[in-house]
């Protein structure tokens, strides 16, 4: 089976996520790749002395940021399209991958594949999005599988530098509990060897 690394060539590659952390699913693409998160995450509502509210995203978006420092990612660009609706906003996340893609001039794009990986919709209009982005640009498309025969190219990842880049995101996950660990352990590579991990992926376009 092929490596990543026999189809990369010169060029970098731009990740696209739904959601902060779900940079999970793509590890071995972020060291010196760049990265675009369509949303801020959830949102945290926060009451005003005096009445009323207002909605803050700045946790996730300092933890965005530290994580991708630590995958060693050379740029991250945060949107901030609305979480759980981005079936909706297919078109304009297209738009965001494209403009971004060819500004860095990447290889290509790297997304999950058509089922979202897991089944949820925000991820599944990020696979959408990244279709529509390069069906006219000639950029390749990789997406990750959750089902390794459907892969034809792999990319080892060190499971620590992994794990040391997503405990940044503290306020959805404790990666050094059993059930922090336990939340990330589908979506992290499966292993492969000692301190090695395999994401599958299968080339799109």
């Amino acid at each position: 089976m092929k490596q990543i690394h026999d189809i990369q060539g010169p060029g970098r590659w731009l990740t696209v996520e739904a959601h902060p952390d779900d940079e999970a699913m793509h590890a071995g693409f972020l060291r010196g790749g760049y990265l675009l998160s369509a949303t801020n995450g959830s949102e945290t509502t926060i009451d005003r002395v005096g009445g009323g509210s207002f909605t803050r995203y700045g946790g996730r978006v300092n933890e965005l940021r530290e994580a991708a420092a630590r995958f060693g990612t050379r740029s991250v660009v945060q949107l901030d399209l609305p979480d759980g609706q981005l079936e909706d906003n297919v078109v304009d996340l297209a738009r965001y991958i494209q403009s971004i893609a060819q500004l860095v001039r990447v290889r290509g794009v790297v997304t999950v594949d058509r089922d979202g990986f897991d089944g949820h919709p925000d991820h599944i209009a990020v696979y959408a999005a990244a279709r529509l982005a390069v069906v006219s640009t000639g950029l390749l498309h990789i997406a990750r599988v959750s089902d390794p025969s459907l892969a034809d190219m792999q990319m080892p990842v060190d499971e620590q530098y992994l794990l040391e880049a997503l405990s940044a995101h503290q306020s959805q996950f404790d990666l050094a509990t059993p059930d922090g660990r336990q939340y990330i352990e589908p979506y992290i590579g499966r292993p492969h060897q000692d301190g090695v991990l395999l994401e599958d992926y299968r080339l799109v376009a």
